[in-house]
């Protein structure tokens, strides 16, 4: 019988701290290996309601090389519905040209912090194409000058001097696109008008103080490389997108010009804004739940001036907001 092989003890690493604590921003309830007060600041913000970010300042300070940080905060358990005292993610829904919801916005995670963004859609256009054979009712391809810039998932137009179809590309040839049944051709076009087809996309612009992100030739079509909520979620540090399946004809999906590019014609982006809590302090108290409720009023999709959007949770409500950047109200 083989005598037993006993391991000798090893010293454990005793250098790696770690710390649970309130924080402006950053993942909750996760745990994530810190390296340096910079990497600590950009991913959980800094913040003196607290003392998280004090410490583990100070540990960086006195040579402290690694760290193990969690973010906790007051937020619902067991799939229970978030209420008043919750913390939550600012967040804003934009709306189609046919005054349907086509994305949902929110900040990366949840807190305050997310207040201060500032979003802007814009339209753009790309490739650009002559069509080289009458183009009948019905058909799904079009034998063009050149496919150079045109890609699968891409909205494409169709259009002459009096009539315009969208479609979504499923395939290209040479010389050749083609489209699939879901988005049809209802009308004739003709090679000698002439009829032009040109890539339609649009560009998100995000802010936050000093940073800034930008993201062009966005598509709202799963089957495209830059269909937008996947480019958000693997770029952006900031926000995040999600598409709630608008039913609205293709050529309808991209977001309406009604947000201006950033500060042109002296009319600023708009930015999403949420009241919430960024922990589980005291925030019930009457003065916070009544002017958070005050805050609240409608918004109209063809204006910039509408702000707060009430979105009932539960029995409580959540303010969900889009504050033109002239209002003198303050979150608090």
């Amino acid at each position: 019988m083989a005598e037993p092989v006993i391991s000798p003890l090893q010293i454990a690493d005793t250098k790696t701290a770690g710390f649970i604590g309130i924080a402006q921003k950053g993942p909750i309830d996760e745990p994530r290996r810190i390296t340096s007060w910079d990497e600590f600041a950009e991913l959980y913000g800094y913040t003196s309601e607290s003392y998280l970010s004090d410490s583990i300042e100070a540990y960086f300070r006195n040579g402290g090389q690694a760290c193990f940080v969690v973010r906790v905060a007051h937020v619902p358990r067991d799939d229970s519905h978030p209420g008043m005292e919750h913390a939550a993610a600012a967040i804003r829904v934009v709306k189609d040209d046919w005054n349907k919801p086509t994305l949902r916005i929110s900040a990366l995670n949840e807190g305050r912090w997310g207040n201060n963004i500032w979003v802007s859609f814009e339209h753009s256009t790309g490739a650009t194409a002559l069509l080289t054979q009458d183009l009948e009712i019905g058909v799904g391809e079009a034998l063009v000058s050149s496919t150079r810039g045109f890609k699968v998932g891409q909205l494409v137009r169709l259009y002459d001097r009096e009539n315009s179809d969208y479609v979504i590309l499923t395939d290209i040839g040479e010389r050749v696109l083609r489209w699939g049944p879901e988005t049809p051709v209802n009308r004739l076009h003709r090679a000698a008008s002439p009829t032009y087809l040109e890539v339609l996309s649009f560009e998100l612009h995000v802010a936050l103080k000093d940073r800034r992100e930008v993201f062009k030739g966005l598509q709202m079509h799963p089957s495209s490389r830059q269909y937008a909520p996947r480019v958000i979620a693997a770029e952006s540090r900031l926000v995040k997108l999600d598409d709630l399946k608008a039913n609205s004809p293709p050529g309808r999906l991209l977001l309406p010009g009604m947000l201006n590019r950033w500060y042109s014609s002296g009319v600023r982006a708009s930015r999403i804004t949420v009241c919430t809590p960024d922990s589980s302090r005291a925030w019930r108290s009457s003065a916070l739940i009544s002017a958070t409720l005050s805050c609240i009023s409608t918004f109209s999709p063809k204006s910039l001036l509408g702000t707060f959007m009430p979105h009932s949770v539960g029995n409580s409500l959540l303010a969900h907001a889009l504050v033109p950047p002239w209002s003198t109200e303050t979150l608090v």
